[in-house]
């Protein structure tokens, strides 16, 4: 699934970050925060109208490919809490907003300070943090995916309306000015940008295959509905058979309501913590260099990513939570599972290329089961995570534990769905 660059820069600027950068800007928090929200949907339309002009997708690659995106922030947290840092940062990006916008940079920047009441420094120097991250973001994409132009305008194609809502109301002009105003996403939504241009609705290339899933969208679909019921028929037998695993996040178990303690229910039996670490699991995977010539192979946007990515930026703040989305117990018990294997090596050997990085490992339950039960589990699974990483060779004073029981939960525990994002081990760094 491609990424939703909306969503990624909006979660850059979190109230801690938007509070550091106003301070360092002499602006407003809100004042900023109104910026930002300008700023985002104002840097990604440009970015969709120039990929749309003639060999403006290219013009934005050339950018990348002076490798100079290796120079910018991972993260915006990263400069925000120095003055000179966000500056540099800013001016890291300067490269590719004069690639989007061209002589109307200031014209752009002017609008969002009327908006927002920041100035219109503050205004280009929020627009190049948002640059210089998106070069960062998209220069791996292409150092390490081999981005194409292609591959960029059908991107933006696919996210065009969802850039365009995003605009405030008093900033709707720009749309017009960017030239926005004349770009949709393709009728059928994002996917449907696979292979075409957004303007004209013809293939980018015929040489890029589309999407096999947009095929099969397309084709036989008594078929799908056919396969769907079978499907459907099988799961509710093996349902009525055994317990599927529940990860710490977004397990499921069809007798979610019969299980005391308010824990994770999984037929899998228990597994030596040491033994977790010695295997890997299925799924699409990319690579990612660490120091000291290792890497890991995982998923885009799992926890092992994002950790590792995370970590490679070197960021100020530490504020920052991840959920390890599959780590998996025996129900009601600290056993880990050997399905979580793969996350727990990938964090012994992010741990290993990081040798100055402590962790803190903090477990949370639901709210069924007594107070007590549920403070004893959650604290006993995330012991039997830093026991699983001392035993492959990480020192026991790197980590720490917490345990939350069932405060703090995410959501409602009224809701099967809710107790089960409330059932969750997370992982904080706490020194670098």
């Amino acid at each position: 699934m491609a990424v939703n660059l909306l969503d990624f820069l909006q979660d850059q600027f979190t109230p801690h970050t938007v509070d550091e950068l106003s301070d360092k800007l002499n602006e407003t928090p809100e004042a900023t925060r109104r910026a930002v929200e300008g700023v985002l949907p104002a840097v990604l339309g440009g970015l969709v109208s120039r990929t749309h002009e003639s060999g403006g997708a290219s013009a934005v690659l050339d950018v990348l490919k002076d490798g100079n995106y290796t120079n910018t922030p991972l993260d915006v947290s990263q400069v925000a809490d120095s003055r000179d840092e966000m500056q540099a940062a800013s001016a890291s990006g300067s490269s590719l907003l004069d690639k989007i916008f061209g002589d109307n940079t200031d014209k752009v920047a002017g609008a969002i300070a009327t908006h927002s009441g920041v100035k219109q420094p503050s205004a280009l120097v929020l627009m190049g943090l948002v640059g210089s991250v998106l070069m960062n973001m998209l220069g791996r994409q292409f150092g390490e995916k081999g981005l194409s132009s292609d591959n960029l305008r059908t991107l933006l194609a696919g996210q065009t309306n969802l850039i365009r809502s995003a605009f405030p109301a008093g900033l709707v002009g720009l749309e017009t000015l960017l030239g926005l105003d004349k770009l949709h996403t393709p009728t059928g939504g994002p996917d449907a940008a696979q292979g075409v241009t957004n303007a004209t609705n013809t293939p980018v290339d015929p040489d890029i295959p589309k999407s096999p899933e947009i095929d099969r969208r397309r084709e036989n679909g008594w078929q799908r509905w056919v396969l769907a019921a079978l499907a459907a028929l099988i799961v509710v037998l093996l349902v009525q058979k055994c317990r599927e695993p529940q990860t710490s996040t977004e397990g499921y178990t069809n007798a979610e309501e019969k299980k005391p303690a308010g824990e994770y229910e999984t037929a899998a039996s228990g597994a030596n913590p040491a033994q977790a670490l010695n295997d890997n699991s299925n799924g699409p995977r990319v690579n990612v260099s660490l120091p000291g010539n290792r890497s890991i192979s995982t998923p885009e946007n799992s926890f092992s990513y994002n950790l590792a990515r995370f970590v490679e930026g070197k960021p100020k703040d530490l504020s920052r939570v991840f959920a390890l989305q599959d780590l998996k117990f025996e129900s009601n018990t600290d056993k880990i599972i050997p399905d979580s294997r793969q996350e727990l090596k990938d964090l012994k050997t992010i741990l290993e290329a990081y040798p100055s990085m402590h962790v803190k490992v903090t477990g949370y339950t639901d709210s069924r089961g007594t107070d007590e039960t549920n403070q004893k589990l959650s604290e006993a699974r995330a012991t039997a995570v830093k026991q699983a990483l001392i035993e492959s060779g990480i020192a026991a004073d790197r980590i720490d534990t917490n345990a939350k029981g069932e405060k703090q939960p995410e959501a409602t525990n009224a809701t099967a769905e809710g107790r089960q994002e409330n059932r969750r081990t997370e992982l904080q760094v706490t020194k670098l």
